[in-house]
């Protein structure tokens, strides 16, 4: 299976998480556990898209309470991407640093969107150059 297609099974893997609810204990194989490592997959595959080098980004998870998913972030040094159940999908930002919590304007992109990766990629590389 290439890279592009095992992509989109791990986005369309994370779509029927969310479709389904994410709550509960982050252990492996359940729906939280799911929802953190489809995420980090998928956000390391966009660093990877974006030509970002190991070292130059952190990927976090806050694990967050039994009723809500947590969040998964893609945190480098001009862009911030945060994986959450908001209804409004992806949020990112230009940013000035990995300790820039608050960046620039906030983005949002609906999850479906990343079935088209090329074209996500476009945004958020946008988001990183501050535009």
């Amino acid at each position: 299976m290439d890279t592009h297609a095992k992509l989109r099974r791990d986005v369309q893997a994370l779509l029927d998480v969310l479709d389904a609810g994410v709550e509960g204990d982050c252990v492996p194989g359940s729906p939280k556990g799911e929802f953190r490592r489809l995420s980090r997959r998928i956000q390391a595959a966009i660093a990877g898209g974006l030509g970002l080098a190991p070292g130059t980004y952190d990927l976090r998870f806050n694990r967050a309470g039994p009723a809500i998913s947590g969040e998964a972030t893609l945190h480098a040094e001009a862009l911030y991407v945060q994986f959450s159940s908001s209804p409004l999908g992806i949020l990112y930002r230009h940013c000035k640093g990995r300790k820039d919590y608050a960046g620039d304007h906030n983005h949002w992109m609906p999850y479906r969107d990343l079935l088209d990766f090329d074209d996500a990629l476009r945004c958020f590389a946008q988001a990183q150059q501050g535009a």
